[in-house]
């Protein structure tokens, strides 16, 4: 278990501040043992317990004594860090910092102990160090600003969530660029042109439905069994398509994996913001972006593989099956979330109005309760109303109580009844026409950047390997500061910026050679990583948690439709032309467009409850 222990003297004020409990982005603490000390108080035992922090364990306990000594002779103490097997001693103070007292004023011995255990599987032992850190430093009046960590404190149970969807993300993101990495080696066996690689691709999309089909019943029969399915579904049939005997037999089996890994990867969207606190939620899209980046990272690395021999390419659909023992336990950590408990149909509800009209209709006034003239819920532009203050949160934060108490896990009596958003469908139509417009743009230049980079520029398998690594590795820094701010400054001027850079960048990347196509390469990986964290999470944000798998679902089914037809177009396009350039500087119009919508019609939905933004949901708790 990792260990912090602190030795120092201090004044009496920062003795004062020291054995208060803390509430930073770390930890919230409840004190267990002893008071608060006085001015006149001597020696004595302080324990602190961790109220809110995502900690399966957390305890801090302060030894002091009061001594009277100079100030020089205050200055001789050491801070000591240790953890499991090392220990790192640091410096001694200087009169200079802030723990030398002055003068011969009332002084106080510490001995800081924090022994913690992260609730976050597998990436615990990465946090470990800047955890251990951050307890090892001088305590200050003003909270830090720690850049690792969301601008709310998560709790134990958004940590674990959040740590193994990172996990389930890994699996996506390799599963998820299989075929746009591996299809121009698969045209090499099966002999097909560029035409036909564009309508293969098209024709993948088909199996999108399937996606919408386990996005649809993940609101009647909940988001861990459809996860499961999703991800054990995608596995089995990314394996088949390693015995594909023809160009079509490989699209029909990808067709129906594609589905499955787009399903899952909307449903991990899905459960991450219903369970991070309002703070996080941008936060935690960044961070599943990454390892979902990660995870198709390491599908590049092993690219190389592919050009070894004609059929060498079907050796990477089969190494998903290395890690099934780690899928197994991923989909047994992963718990229901608490919104979709509060809101969960019962067995009669399955039967009937699965996907009722009214769903995503305007209730009428005599059928529903109209919102407040001033509601968000009156107009899609129109801000919902802010938070409440820190210092009264909501019941759904990151001081919610614990999943296990029953009160949480009761059905709300009218949730599955409860009036629609009024506005569900006008989110609904906008969404979807932003999504449809930006796929058509962004789907053809993932899908044909291999085979621009092959056919144009005459690249090899390891040249497609550093391109990929050495322009999209850097693209991890703006998704992750992208989410950060997105979460403290808002959505939309973020969202903008990066639709610019994204669509300038991409059109240059296809009309380069040598090392400007390098360059602008990079600088088209890093805005179209700032729009992940800031466009997807308006999906799960916008849509009440009875319909916010169908609403993801439908939307998308419309995203995949744009992409399908930019496939089609941009590949017969390329094929006449024999150039990627002018199509996309064609196409780069598309962006542009959305740009327009986030500008004058998206909302803000940055730091609000998603029991804000969908007044007809019940908070948990």
């Amino acid at each position: 278990m990792p260990e912090v222990v602190i030795r120092r003297v201090v004044s009496e004020d920062e003795c004062a501040l020291i054995v208060n409990p803390k509430d930073d982005l770390l930890v919230k603490e409840v004190a267990v043992g002893g008071e608060r000390l006085g001015a006149d108080e001597g020696s004595g035992v302080y324990e602190f317990d961790a109220s809110d922090g995502a900690f399966t364990h957390y305890r801090r306990t302060l030894s002091v004594a009061k001594r009277d000594e100079t100030s020089d002779e205050l200055n001789a103490v050491a801070h000591i860090a240790r953890g499991p097997g090392h220990d790192v001693v640091k410096k001694a103070e200087t009169p200079d910092e802030p723990n030398a007292s002055n003068g011969t004023a009332a002084s106080y011995e510490i001995e800081e102990t924090t022994s913690f255990n992260l609730s976050i599987p597998f990436w615990s032992g990465l946090l470990n160090l800047p955890v251990k850190r951050e307890f090892g430093r001088p305590r200050s009046a003003s909270p830090r600003q720690l850049w690792w960590m969301p601008s709310q404190r998560l709790d134990e149970r958004s940590g674990h969530v959040l740590g193994v969807l990172c996990l389930m993300s890994l699996v996506t993101g390799y599963l998820g660029v299989l075929l746009s990495q591996t299809l121009t080696f698969v045209a090499d066996e099966f002999n097909a042109d560029k035409g036909t690689q564009g309508i293969v691709l098209s024709a993948v999309r088909l199996g999108i439905p399937l996606a919408f089909g386990v996005t649809f019943l993940a609101d009647r029969l909940g988001r861990q069994p459809l996860l499961r399915f999703g991800l054990v579904g995608a596995y089995l049939v990314t394996a088949l398509t390693a015995a594909s005997v023809g160009i079509w037999m490989f699209g029909i089996s990808q067709g129906v994996a594609r589905g499955l890994v787009t399903a899952s990867a909307l449903l991990i969207g899905i459960i991450a913001a219903e369970e991070m606190p309002a703070g996080a939620r941008a936060y935690a899209a960044s961070i599943l972006s990454m390892c979902a980046g990660l995870g198709a990272g390491v599908m590049v690395w092993f690219i190389w593989v592919a050009d070894l021999s004609l059929t060498a390419w079907r050796f990477l659909y089969l190494i998903p099956l290395l890690a099934a023992p780690g899928l197994v336990w991923m989909l047994r950590a992963l718990p229901e979330t608490r919104r979709y408990e509060i809101a969960a149909p019962t067995s009669g509800d399955l039967l009937a109005n699965d996907f009722a009209a009214s769903d995503f209709a305007v209730d009428s006034p005599a059928t529903a309760d109209p919102p407040a003239s001033n509601s968000p819920a009156n107009s899609p532009t129109a801000e919902p109303p802010a938070i409440p203050p820190a210092d009264n949160p909501p019941a759904n934060s990151a001081t919610t109580e614990s999943p296990t108490d029953p009160s949480v896990t009761t059905e709300h009596p009218t949730a599955k009844h409860a009036p629609a958003n009024p506005d569900m469908m006008h989110r609904l139509l906008l969404l979807g026409g932003a999504l449809f417009l930006l796929s058509i743009f962004t789907t053809p230049a993932s899908q044909f950047l291999n085979e621009y980079l092959r056919d144009e520029r005459d690249f090899s398998g390891l040249q497609l390997v550093a391109f990929q690594l050495l322009t999209n590795t850097p693209a991890g820094i703006s998704l992750y500061l992208a989410g950060r701010w997105a979460d403290k400054r808002g959505r939309r001027q973020i969202a903008m910026v990066a639709l610019l850079g994204m669509a300038a960048f991409t059109t240059l990347k296809f009309s380069a050679a040598g090392w400007p196509m390098w360059g602008w390469g990079l600088g088209s990986s890093l805005f179209a990583a700032a729009m992940v964290p800031v466009i997807g999470v308006y999906g799960p944000e916008l849509f009440a948690t009875s319909q916010r798998g169908r609403s993801n679902g439908i939307l998308t089914v419309i995203g995949v439709a744009g992409g399908a037809l930019g496939l089609l177009l941009v590949g017969q396009l390329a094929e006449r032309w024999d150039s990627f350039g002018q199509v996309f500087a064609i196409f780069s119009v598309t962006p542009l467009a959305v740009i327009a919508l986030v500008f004058f019609l998206f909302p803000e939905t940055a730091q609000k409850e998603l029991e804000t933004l969908n007044p007809t949901d019940k908070a948990p708790g």
